[in-house]
């Protein structure tokens, strides 16, 4: 390294070398920001860099100097000892964890709208050294960024490296672009409800016959739907994001030519390019509230900066970033955990090895009547299929067929007698997995820190 920055009190220590710019921002004796610039970023990047103090009333002056630091404009970074925990998986020894100790971490967390960059390799990053039960393991060091840095696209791994002979691990930092040519899903947009054309192309599609039992005519129905709503979407909607940015700059057009001449003409097109926009924005807002599912705020609220980093902050937990292998190997990489994940259920889905044992259900008493059998089996009526239907939530998350619980919503009321019929004969024919595509596995996590395959809950998920 060539050169070096150094904070007031000497505890921050930034070294880089001559192909790199480096300023400092802003800096106090638990920090010191420093704006890079480099021919490895498009546009310059701070880096703040922490050495927290141990007490809260201590660290109050570190998260006001990081806010001061921080810029609207360019990415943002934020890593180093914090000397706090926020979670109980992130300590072992020592007195257990108090769910008020890591408050003041994630009450900045959530003002400067940073998430955490996760890890892979050791949990802790900090140890005592002591002996016997009086050592302590926590993780006290990590990389935060801003919801710049993560609408990029780029993934950011953080690796834990072995801490001797220090008592603190360092931190390695790699960024990489994740590209993904797999076709997109489709997914189904609320939105869509809104337009005036919407009943008419789900009206005019469905006429469509197909041969064959409910369940089959349903399959079809949909996939042919999903093709016609793609284009339909393409021409009516296009580019939510971008239509957004076409109608600001259509509205400063617009009160430009009323400024210089205030006709009738000009307003009439003022009021226009307005409403525009008024419904581009209501379009991307629905957008980041489907896509966020918050479900405590009230219809009419808009904060579609908000949905957009609860989606952003879902997704970051979303990522795997290390698993343990069937060998007990650390596996890090996106192929090697890929691979493992496809041999474990493959596996686990192949397994023959049980047997089914009735014997024992003869000492189970018997507690439902023939009468409370003959209610079970009885086919639902019309009535008690349009109840269930006039109760779904129109904002439940879409299926992996991608249409969402508002369009199913929408469907059951516009064809209420069509759903009474695929149930019956759902449970006539039996034929569900006959007719209907296979469907992705969904991984849901039954513990906050995962470690093998076995911890996630499998979800096989399929429509209606």
């Amino acid at each position: 390294m060539d050169s070096v920055i150094v904070n007031s009190c000497g505890s921050v220590w930034v070294f880089y070398d001559r192909s790199v710019s480096c300023n400092v921002v802003g800096e106090s004796d638990q920090h010191v920001s420093v704006q890079i610039q480099s021919t490895l970023f498009v546009a310059p990047v701070i880096f703040s860099f922490a050495h927290a103090k141990w007490t809260v009333v201590d660290r109050e002056a570190l998260w006001a100097g990081l806010l001061e630091d921080r810029s609207v404009s360019l990415l943002w970074f934020v890593m180093g000892d914090f000397n706090v925990i926020v979670a109980d998986d992130e300590k072992r020894g020592g007195r257990p964890f108090r769910n008020w100790e890591g408050g003041d971490l994630l009450t900045f967390m959530s003002s400067a709208g940073l998430l955490d960059a996760g890890f892979s390799g050791s949990r802790f990053t900090w140890c005592n050294n002591r002996q016997g039960q009086a050592r302590i393991w926590k993780r006290l060091d990590r990389l935060l960024y801003d919801q710049l840095a993560l609408d990029l696209g780029i993934m950011y791994e953080v690796l834990h490296l072995g801490r001797a002979p220090s008592d603190h691990a360092p931190l390695l930092m790699a960024a990489s672009s994740r590209l993904d040519n797999s076709p997109k899903p489709f997914r189904f947009l609320n939105c869509w409800t809104s337009h005036q054309s919407f009943l008419e192309v789900i009206r005019h599609n469905w006429q469509v016959d197909f041969m064959g039992d409910p369940l089959y005519v349903l399959a079809a129905k949909l996939r042919k739907l999903k093709k016609v709503l793609r284009e339909w979407s393409k021409h009516e909607f296009g580019d939510i994001f971008e239509m957004v940015k076409v109608a600001e700059q259509e509205v400063i057009q617009a009160e430009n030519c009323f400024d210089e001449d205030p006709s009738v003409q000009h307003q009439i097109c003022l009021s226009e390019r307005r409403a525009r926009l008024i419904q581009a924005q209501a379009n991307e807002d629905s957008f980041w509230r489907q896509k966020a599912r918050i479900r405590w705020l009230a219809d009419g609220d808009k904060n579609s900066k908000f949905f957009h980093a609860t989606v952003a902050e879902r997704r970051s937990k979303s990522v795997i970033h290390r698993i343990k292998s069937s060998g007990g190997d650390w596996l890090c990489s996106e192929e090697d955990i890929g691979r493992e994940a496809v041999s474990f259920f493959q596996g686990l889905f192949s397994d023959q090895s049980g047997t089914n044992n009735f014997h024992g259900l003869d000492v189970i008493p018997k507690v439902v009547t023939e009468r409370d059998n003959d209610e079970l089996e009885r086919f639902p009526s019309l009535e008690e299929v349009k109840e269930v239907v006039f109760s779904m939530d129109a904002d439940s998350a879409a299926g992996p067929d991608g249409f969402s619980g508002k369009f199913l919503w929408l469907l059951g009321r516009l064809l209420l007698r069509m759903f009474w019929q695929l149930f019956v004969g759902f449970l006539v024919e039996l034929s569900y997995r006959k007719v209907l595509p296979p469907h992705p596995l969904f991984l849901s996590p039954k513990l906050a820190l995962l470690r093998i395959f076995r911890s996630f809950a499998q979800l096989v998920c399929a429509p209606l």
